[in-house]
């Protein structure tokens, strides 16, 4: 599965939307001064998600935003 981010200026990630790899893109529409991009080195295996994992992933983590592709950072504390 491919995952998906709704990135705000800042970079904390604002939702994430899973879809199956090589299938439909998802019609993703951002909110005003929101960014939506695919999470490159993050996919998850088979055909479902793990919530708790999705939950980690948004506790813990940033998007680093350049113009075509996030990358996903461990958060500072």
């Amino acid at each position: 599965m491919k995952l998906h981010a709704h990135v705000g200026p800042d970079g904390n990630i604002a939702g994430l939307v899973a879809s199956p790899e090589g299938g439909p893109a998802p019609m993703l529409t951002p909110s005003p001064g929101v960014q939506v991009c695919e999470i490159q080195g993050y996919a998850t295996k088979g055909e479902t998600v793990e919530l708790d994992q999705l939950v980690k992933l948004l506790e813990k983590n940033t998007v680093v935003l350049t113009p075509t592709q996030g990358k996903l950072v461990r958060r500072k504390r």
